[in-house]
């Protein structure tokens, strides 16, 4: 498993991907100039305002990358390294090869824009906003939040494409991640509140899950405060687990990743206040520099958050499969 934070180096395009044995590392003493393309962020060694009580790595990365960008930008997990060959799981789950494109090669946390594509829109608000969209618009921001604090990060969609469940919990997996957010809007709507309607999913069992669930819903719920809303919230809303009628996780990004997950509806996109807040332009930065704080607090610290609530019963449908899925544009792919 990747280590927590570290200088990647310069990424660059490459159109021969040769990856050399694990050498010993050396020391960086000075932060490195670095290039990023869209789905990926890079460690960096800016100084966190976090009272962490340890210092990121410093040290440049080793071995073969766990993600990489295709040559259109599209992020997708590495499965292989065979010679200048890289060999990656698609966006649908399926395996292809390339050879140009752009190396990560540590991913400590995996952000997951909920829902995408034609078919998968998630809900719809009164103005028309889609729930895929202001996703989409957080986990980009998340992205370049915890990439100014120094914490390396990868998207499971970056654009608005089809993404099966199981192929963004795998990305999780291969990737070595220590932490999985994924990032939603609720529908069909709640009671009129006069506090956020946060509600936060984690995995039964895991006392991870729970304290990363709890420090994301803490964060949210004093930021998105501030914003003068008619709110809606369900009477049971908090950190809970929501299981299927045979005591499973109810949702799959809960309950198929290996690092601890925590599925976030920041909100109702049904209620008509929330969903021209999320229109906004403010709206995306600011929340998502709560999730940030959220994520980083779970990282450096011991600190626990908000406890469980009683938690649900629930069977939600399932998501869109590898037979309504469409693949982006990922370039130019290899043969064989």
């Amino acid at each position: 498993m990747p280590g927590r934070f570290a200088i990647l180096g310069a990424l660059v395009l490459v159109a021969g991907c040769s990856f050399p044995e694990p050498t010993a590392t050396e020391p960086v003493t000075s932060p490195s100039s670095t290039t990023t393309a869209p789905g990926s962020s890079v460690g960096s060694s800016a100084t966190s305002t976090s009272t962490a009580p340890a210092t990121p790595s410093t040290t440049t990365p080793l071995g073969p990358p766990v993600a990489w960008l295709t040559t259109t930008g599209i992020p997708v997990a590495v499965t292989g390294v065979d010679g200048d060959v890289i060999e990656i799981l698609t966006p649908c789950g399926y395996p292809a090869r390339v050879d140009a494109g752009t190396p990560v090669y540590e991913v400590d946390v995996v952000i997951d824009p909920g829902h995408g594509g034609p078919v998968d829109t998630g809900a719809v608000g009164s103005n028309g906003l889609e729930e895929k969209q202001v996703n989409l618009e957080v986990g980009l921001a998340v992205q370049a939040e915890l990439e100014e604090r120094g914490i390396a990060s990868l998207l499971t969609r970056n654009a608005d494409y089809p993404v099966p469940i199981r192929t963004r919990t795998t990305y999780s997996d291969l990737m070595g991640a220590r932490a999985l957010v994924s990032i939603h809007h609720n529908a069909p709507g709640a009671n009129a509140s006069e506090i956020p309607g946060v509600e936060i999913f984690v995995q039964d069992g895991s006392a991870e899950s729970q304290r990363l669930g709890g420090l994301l819903y803490e964060a949210s719920m004093e930021t998105l405060s501030g914003f003068a809303v008619d709110w809606d919230r369900a009477p049971d809303a908090g950190v809970m687990t929501v299981l299927n009628s045979s005591g499973d996780d109810a949702y799959g990004m809960v309950r198929r990743p290996e690092a601890p997950s925590a599925l976030v509806e920041l909100g109702y996109i049904a209620n008509p206040a929330e969903a021209e807040l999320y229109a906004t332009p403010e709206y995306a930065p600011t929340v998502a520099a709560a999730i940030a704080d959220g994520i980083e607090a779970f990282l450096l610290t011991e600190e626990t958050g908000a406890p469980l609530a009683e938690g649900r019963i629930f069977n939600p449908q399932p998501g869109v499969g590898q037979d309504q899925c469409v693949e982006p544009d990922l370039g130019a792919l290899v043969d064989g």
